[in-house]
């Protein structure tokens, strides 16, 4: 098989990802396929495409994946951190223990291959979006599980991917460098919160940030998380694309570039 990516990753923020036992947190290769998928599908990829490079039941006989996810080589990292924002604590409460928790600083590596000859053109933006800015497990739109290769990228390079995602329809926006990730995730909340008083927008109003409605919840366009740089600072960075939004659902996104320019 050929290798498309091989590295040790970490992650930067807490993470609630776990299978069947939903007491017992874990970093698993069918979390971070879903998260591929995402990217894929955010980057435009049409669902035949999908289906052709990760597998699909479509059709007769359906199609097998083309890229194969190993997770493994898991590790304590040089520190671990399992501080969120007070904003977290209603969902942080309910999942008692700290089986249930992976706190940040955890490591592992993480390959991806491919079984057979796919295009990867595309794949390839996929796996460093991925790679930089990819999230796993529950709140993940909201920076937990934030996941982040141990290889910290300068601030140019995170510019340059940032800027490859606003020409595939992306709206990016970086908030000032903070001292850790614990920093910059209380900025954005914070930044959000004022944002949602500022333009009215009400908690389950139907609109791009995600909401219930009766017994279904619709995701948020939004996803924010912090980078961990080269340098030791740590960039807030809110990304939004309405590449799943469904009908009837008001957009945010010229509020959020006025409001953040």
């Amino acid at each position: 098989m050929k290798i498309l990516f091989d590295e040790m990753m970490e992650l930067i923020t807490p993470c609630f990802c776990a299978g069947a036992d939903q007491s017992k947190a874990e970093i698993r290769a069918p979390s971070i396929r879903g998260e591929l998928r995402w990217w894929f599908r955010a980057l435009g990829g049409t669902q035949k495409e999908e289906q052709a490079i990760f597998g699909g039941i479509a059709g007769e006989e359906g199609t097998s994946s083309a890229v194969v996810v190993r997770v493994g080589e898991i590790k304590r990292g040089k520190s671990e951190s399992r501080e969120l924002p007070g904003n977290q604590t209603f969902f942080t409460s309910s999942r008692k223990g700290d089986a249930a928790m992976i706190p940040a600083g955890r490591q592992f590596r993480l390959k991806i291959l491919l079984r057979r000859e796919v295009e990867t053109q595309k794949l390839k933006l996929v796996v460093e979006a991925m790679q930089f800015l990819g999230s796993i497990g529950m709140r993940a739109n909201r920076g937990c599980g934030a996941i982040q290769s141990i290889q910290r990228p300068s601030k140019a390079e995170i510019d340059v991917l940032m800027e490859e995602l606003t020409k595939q329809g992306f709206l990016c926006l970086g908030l000032d460098l903070q001292r850790d990730a614990y920093a910059a995730l209380c900025v954005i909340e914070e930044k959000l919160k004022s944002f949602r008083d500022d333009c009215g927008i009400t908690k389950n109003a139907r609109n791009a940030m995600g909401f219930v409605d009766g017994q279904k919840r619709h995701g948020s366009c939004l996803r924010v998380r912090p980078i961990a740089l080269k340098n030791g600072e740590f960039m807030p960075v809110l990304l939004y694309t309405e590449a799943a939004m469904g009908a009837g659902i008001e957009s945010i996104q010229s509020k959020l570039a006025g409001w953040f320019a």
